[in-house]
């Protein structure tokens, strides 16, 4: 969305023509077959959409279909769960040296 005229031409699509994100990738490609500054794929359309960028210009009502606000990927949380998760586990350095031989378990 950095260069000017995929940023009309996506806007256009969008507002004027009432196309999807999927049709907007594939006319350009079909339109500027040559010109890869002209190109752009259908997820970073969608991301523009949903960006405070594109929230503010209300991008979603242009959509076809409505879906649900997409979430941030987070890592998962533990609840309710102390910080070394195995029960009376011992640490490395607490172990036998006999086990650093390998010759029992």
């Amino acid at each position: 969305m950095e260069n000017p005229e995929v940023y009309r031409y996506v806007i256009s699509g969008l507002t004027e023509n009432g196309w999807s994100p999927d049709i907007i990738s594939g006319k350009m490609k079909a339109e500027y077959p040559d010109n890869l500054s002209m190109r752009i794929s259908h997820e970073c359309i969608y991301q523009f959409i949903y960006s405070k960028a594109g929230e503010k210009l209300n991008m979603k009502s242009y959509l076809l279909r409505s879906h649900r606000k997409r979430k941030e990927k987070t890592g998962r949380s533990v609840r309710g769960v102390s910080k070394t998760r195995i029960p009376g586990r011992v640490d490395i350095d607490e172990r036998p040296k006999s086990i650093e031989t390998r010759e029992e378990f």
